[in-house]
């Protein structure tokens, strides 16, 4: 009689994709952080782990890879990225998320929009209060700005009095000075407007009171 031989097989299956979740459009303002969360990605595949590859700024790089389902994007991360509130009164970008495997394998990649809102600068003016006629007075201008790219690309300043007289203009600066000499008694106010690289603007005033008194 013949000799017999069991022979064992071990049949592999194909490894499937991961399949992706959703993830939720974010807007924020100028200055905060940005979380974006996928809910709902699993895997068929009984063992396999899934993560994250995230692309924030729709360049076609995927700046997190092997991350977890929910991601925060720090001011300074997203301005690293070019993403700001710029160019209007806000600027959407598009974040793409895929699911990874164990073994590879990769989802489809889901969409969303980052919206981010421009926040208005902050102007302001000070300098001296009261003076007698004769005078000439300096006054000082500033701005501040949630996004520090708004504020390296520096302001426009527009100051004006109520009686139309010495306007002064500054452009690419963050602070600025102006000087005016008053002959007449008087109460005078100034106005400055500052606006940033994105349109937004804002106002600050200030007055002096011109006066024998304070001789």
């Amino acid at each position: 009689l013949g000799e017999s031989a069991r022979v064992s097989i071990i049949i592999v299956g194909e490894n499937d994709a991961p399949t992706a979740g959703t993830v939720a459009a974010q807007t924020i303002n100028e200055g905060q952080s940005v979380t974006f969360t996928m809910v709902g990605a699993n895997d068929v595949d009984a063992g396999d782990s899934i993560s994250y590859d995230w692309d924030f700024n729709d360049d076609g790089v995927f700046e997190l890879v092997g991350a977890g389902n929910t991601v925060t994007r720090t001011q300074a991360q997203l301005e690293a990225l070019g993403l700001d509130g710029r160019n209007g009164p806000a600027a959407t970008t598009e974040v793409n998320v895929r699911v990874r495997d164990s073994q590879g394998a990769f989802s489809s990649v889901v969409t969303v929009n980052l919206t981010i809102n421009n926040v208005n600068p902050v102007a302001n003016i000070t300098g001296p209060t009261q003076a007698p006629p004769g005078s000439s007075l300096t006054f000082n201008f500033s701005a501040t700005d949630a996004s520090s790219v708004d504020t390296a690309a520096g302001f426009t300043f527009n100051v004006v009095w109520d009686d139309a007289q010495s306007p002064a203009t500054a452009t690419g600066v963050t602070s600025g000075t102006t000087t005016r000499t008053f002959t007449d008694a008087g109460t005078y106010t100034a106005t400055v407007t500052v606006t940033d690289r994105d349109g937004g603007t804002s106002t600050d005033t200030h007055v002096v009171v011109i006066s024998q008194t304070y001789i």
